[in-house]
Formats: C-alpha cells, sequence, structure tokens
C-alpha cells in the first residue's frame, strides 16, 4: 500500500506498529507498505528517539547556513547605506573593500539583497507619462481646456519669418487667435493671454507642448508662464514630448490652417496677419465642422463664467499641506532636510504632503519631487 494515497503520518504508525507485532519479516513489512528497508529503519529510529513526534515531516531548511554574511559584515554594509543614502549596493561594496580589503565582502547581489532585506531599498517611481498634473481630463464643455501652440514658421515674400501663435477652446474648437508673434517668449505670449482672458474668460486648464513659453527642463516643466497661469489659478498640462497627436484637436486645425495659408505667400508680415486674422474669422463662424454636428465653433462655444481679475496670488494648499517659501538659490527646507527645485520658484510656496511613506513636493498642482526618508529628496 503506497504511502502517498493516505495520510503520511498514520502509514507511518500503521507501519511502525507492524513491525513492533512482528507480522513478517521486515523486508516484507518494507514491501507491504511500499518502502525500500532504508526508508523503514530511517522511521523506525526516529520512532524509538521521539516517539509519535519523530514520524511527522520535519523542515529540510538547514541547520547552519555557511555561506550567510556574518553580522558583523551585514552590519557594516547596513551603516554604510545609512552614511550614504543615494549609494547602491556596487559602490557600497567597492568602498567597503576599500577600507577593509582583509575581510571576506560579499557579492554586489548579496549586498542588495541585504539592504533589501533590511528595508533600505525602495521602490522605484515611475515617471509620469503625461503632464505632471495628472492624466489629461476628459473635455466636456467649453473652458474645460484650452490648447495653445505654434505653427510651424514661413517666409513671406519680403523675407520676414511669419510664426503664428495660435489658442483653441478643445471642447468647441473655437479659435481665439491666430495671429503672427515676435517670438516665443513669455514677453511676446503673455499680453496676447491677457487679452485673451479679458474678452473671454479664464479655462480650467491650459494645454501645450514642452516648448518655451509653456515649459522648460526645469523641475516639474516649471516656465515663467506656467507659474503666472497656476497663480491665476489655471492648470497646465503639457503633452508627452514626441507625441503631438495627444494635443489632436489643436494639430488638426493646424492642418487646416497651413491648406488654407500656404495658397498664397502675402507680401509682408501686416497682410499676411490679415490672412491669418481671415483664416481665424471663418474657421470659428463660416466653417461647418463634422465633429461638432456641423455646428460652427462659435455656435457652440460659450464664455467663461471664471472671469478675469488680473489678481496673482499663491496656490491654494489644503490642511493636508505643510508650506515652504523657495529661497533664492530655489533650495527648500523642511525637517532638518534641504533640498534644491529650481532658482525659477524663488519666492514662491510650494505644498508637501505625505503620501505612504514618503512625502511629495508640489507648486500648486504641479508635483515636483519626492522625499524619501531614507534616500533623500528626488525630482520626478
Amino acid at each position: 500500500m503506497p504511502w502517498k494515497n493516505t495520510n503520511m503520518e498514520d502509514m507511518r504508525l500503521n507501519f511502525i506498529l507492524s513491525v513492533l507485532a512482528k507480522e513478517g519479516y521486515f523486508t516484507e513489512i518494507c514491501s507491504a507498505f511500499g518502502i525500500s528497508p532504508k526508508t523503514g529503519y530511517k522511521w523506525l529510529n526516529r520512532y524509538n528517539e521521539e516517539g509519535k513526534e519523530g514520524l511527522k515531516n520535519k523542515s529540510r531548511k538547514p541547520h547552519n547556513r555557511p555561506r550567510d554574511t556574518p553580522l558583523k559584515l551585514e552590519s557594516a554594509i547596513i551603516a554604510k547605506k545609512l552614511r550614504h543614502p543615494r549609494w547602491g549596493p556596487k559602490k557600497i561594496r567597492t568602498v567597503l573593500i576599500k577600507d577593509a580589503p582583509n575581510k571576506s565582502w560579499p557579492s554586489e547581489t548579496t549586498v542588495a539583497n541585504i539592504l533589501k532585506r533590511n528595508g533600505y531599498v525602495s521602490k522605484a517611481y515611475k515617471r509620469e507619462k503625461l503632464a505632471l498634473t495628472a492624466p489629461f481630463e476628459e473635455c466636456k464643455t467649453s473652458n474645460d481646456v484650452w490648447s495653445a501652440d505654434f505653427k510651424g514658421w514661413w517666409k513671406v515674400l519680403d523675407g520676414n519669418i511669419c510664426q503664428p501663435f495660435t489658442l483653441l477652446d478643445t471642447h468647441s474648437r473655437f479659435l481665439f487667435t491666430c495671429q503672427h508673434s515676435q517670438s516665443t517668449s513669455i514677453t511676446s505670449v503673455q499680453p496676447i493671454l491677457t487679452e485673451i482672458f479679458q474678452e473671454f474668460g479664464m479655462p480650467r486648464r491650459f494645454r501645450s507642448d514642452n516648448g518655451p513659453p509653456f515649459a522648460t527642463k526645469s523641475v516639474g516643466r516649471l516656465s515663467r508662464l506656467s507659474i503666472w497661469l497656476i497663480k491665476l489659478g489655471v492648470t497646465p498640462e503639457w503633452i508627452t514630448p514626441g507625441k503631438p497627436q495627444e494635443n489632436g484637436i489643436h494639430e488638426r486645425m493646424h492642418r487646416t490652417l497651413k491648406e488654407e495659408i500656404s495658397r498664397t505667400k502675402e507680401e509682408n508680415l501686416k497682410e499676411q496677419d490679415k490672412s491669418l486674422a481671415h483664416f481665424q474669422y471663418e474657421y470659428n463662424f463660416i466653417r461647418p465642422h463634422e465633429a461638432l454636428a456641423l455646428e460652427t465653433p462659435s455656435n457652440v462655444y460659450r464664455p467663461s463664467n471664471r472671469k478675469w481679475t488680473g489678481e496673482i496670488k499663491d496656490p491654494i494648499y489644503n490642511d493636508t499641506y505643510e508650506t515652504r517659501i523657495v529661497n533664492k538659490r530655489g533650495a527648500v527646507s523642511w525637517k532638518g532636510i534641504r533640498f534644491f527645485t529650481s532658482e525659477i520658484l524663488y519666492g514662491e510656496l510650494v505644498g508637501i504632503k505625505q503620501r505612504n511613506q514618503v512625502y511629495e513636493v508640489y507648486f500648486g498642482p504641479v508635483l515636483l519631487g519626492r522625499i524619501d526618508p531614507v534616500f533623500g529628496y528626488k525630482r520626478v
């Protein structure tokens, strides 16, 4: 009767009882229970030494592990990590070997396992794919999202370069402006936006690519224009670099603009601006849009109820945040930790809130970085 078909401990006990009762030769009893004489003697010896407890399965874990790292070496590895939180196992092992070359330091993999086992390896944070404010929201009504961009430049007949700045309501396709801009700097774009805000009100969100003046390579992609928008109560959001399809409605309008404008080149910038204004009027009031059930943008768009006041104020943080002012060097001090954000945020108010085991640093709705109690600050 093979042991695998019933309870192992019961079968071992039955085997022992059969042996003790001398129900046959030992080898015959072993054969009847489907085991070898060697296995039979193992369980008989265990029974004689430990009784019924000896018939239970025992852990196969070795009593000693000669390859384990000695406690002193493990403590030294952890101490080095605490002293240099940003160091990985490779750096830690290299320095320990340099400091004490006569000791048998474990491999880089073992060092990494020791750090992980003792909680000194934090989970990697995945970088946000879209804007650091949040994933793009669904645009349900006018002024939920406005999008802005520069149409690629071309030369008019007198040799000057025309580079139109365009601003669009994503829901209604209403084109607020289509005009030549002297540059892509904040000094050219901000006055245009101010004039449009005064006439139509302000959007909830402002979508753009990652070029100037909308974004920079600074922390959180923030630029002086996006900081200005945040302090007006408008949330900036940026498409993924190299993915203009994320601003597809705006790109589609630019394609239409290119088709219309490419028919003729104007003599100078003044005449080109007249041509751009004519396109804007026709796009808004004349041209029916299939996406709008053949309505025109002017029939769908409604001015924003978020009226322009010109008031510039710090972002508002709720009670779950602690706030700090960024100094002129772009640094922030918080609970004994000093970390760098960006000089572009000099004098601005940032908010710090706890999420799980780390603290997140925000400027308004924009995530700037995270503070880990062990590894310190890391920008996203």
